[in-house]
C-alpha cells in the first residue's frame, strides 16, 4: 500500500506525536482517527503486540510501545536488505544508520560494501571501490549538508492508515482465535500446547518445516510455499533450523490482559 522509496524515518515521525522516540498504541488510535478510522482501540493494542512476538525476543521490549525496529518490522517487506537490518539491529540509532547507509548508497558489485559518491565530483558518476578496486557507475552523491526528510503527503498517511487497520483487524483475529484455544475444556493451555508440539515434531525436543507440513497436510489444511515460509520466519529463531517448544508457546499464548477488547 505505501509507495516505493517512502522514507521509515518520515513514517515514524508523522505516527509518533510529541517526539517521544516510540509510537505507542494510542498514538497510533489518535493517527487513524484523521481519517474518520473505525478501527478499535483494542485491536491496535492486538497488533503492537502482534508485532513484538514476531520479532525476537527482547527483555527490553515495553508492552503498548514500538520502538523504530519494531515499526520497520512490520512496514518493510520480509526479505528485503531493510527488513532484516531491522530485525538485528542491536539498536533504534543503528537501525537509522543502517536505513540511511541502505537508502543513500549503492552496493559495490565486486564486494558489496556500500558507497556514496562525492558531490564535488557530481558530473563523473565512475567511481572506484576502495576495498577491492572494482570500478562502476554509482549514482548515490554524498552532499555536505544532511539530506532532509520530508514529512508524508496526506495520500501516503492515508495509505498508511489502511496498512495499519489491516494489520489490526488480522492481529485482533489472531488474538481472540489464541483466546478460543485457551478456553477450550481441555485443561491448562500450556498442557494442550505441549501434547501438540510433541505429536507434531514426533517425540522429539523441536520441530521441522517438513513436521509442520505433514501435521497441516494429516488434517486437510493445505498450505502455500510462501506461506510456509511466513510461518518459518514467525516460529524459527535466525540461524536456527526448527522450531523450540518454547518458541511455539511463545506465539500461540494469548496476552495475559487485554485492555479495550
Amino acid at each position: 500500500m505505501l509507495p516505493p522509496g517512502t522514507a521509515l524515518e518520515a513514517i515514524f515521525g508523522a505516527l509518533d506525536r510529541f517526539g517521544k522516540g516510540y509510537i505507542t498504541d494510542t498514538d497510533l488510535w489518535s493517527f487513524g482517527q484523521q481519517f474518520g478510522g473505525q478501527t478499535s482501540f483494542g485491536s491496535l493494542c492486538a497488533l503492537v503486540h502482534e508485532v513484538q512476538i514476531r520479532r525476537p525476543r527482547d527483555f527490553n521490549t515495553l508492552a503498548s510501545r514500538l520502538s523504530f525496529r519494531e515499526l520497520g518490522g512490520l512496514l518493510l517487506k520480509m526479505g528485503t536488505e531493510e527488513h532484516e537490518a531491522m530485525i538485528t539491529a542491536s539498536s533504534d540509532e543503528e537501525a537509522r544508520s543502517i536505513s540511511y547507509l541502505l537508502r543513500n548508497s549503492q552496493p559495490c558489485p565486486g564486494c558489496g560494501m556500500r558507497v556514496q559518491r562525492d558531490a564535488e565530483c557530481a558530473g563523473c558518476p565512475s567511481v572506484t571501490c576502495s576495498m577491492c578496486g572494482t570500478s562502476f557507475r554509482c549514482f548515490a552523491v554524498l552532499g555536505d549538508v544532511p539530506r532532509y526528510t520530508p514529512p508524508l503527503s496526506v495520500s501516503v498517511q492515508y495509505h498508511l492508515y489502511r496498512l495499519l487497520d489491516t494489520a489490526a483487524s488480522a492481529a485482533l483475529e489472531l488474538e481472540n482465535t489464541r483466546k478460543q484455544l485457551a478456553a477450550l475444556p481441555i485443561g491448562d493451555v500450556l498442557c494442550t500446547l505441549s501434547a501438540v508440539f510433541t505429536h507434531m515434531a514426533d517425540g522429539r525436543l523441536s520441530m521441522s518445516v517438513p513436521d509442520l507440513r505433514r501435521a497441516l497436510a494429516n488434517y486437510d489444511i493445505g498450505i502455500s510455499d510462501q506461506e510456509l515460509g511466513f510461518l518459518r520466519s514467525r516460529y524459527i529463531k535466525k540461524g536456527a533450523s526448527e522450531v523450540t517448544f518454547a518458541e511455539f508457546v511463545r506465539q500461540l499464548t494469548p496476552r495475559t490482559s487485554s485492555p479495550g477488547l
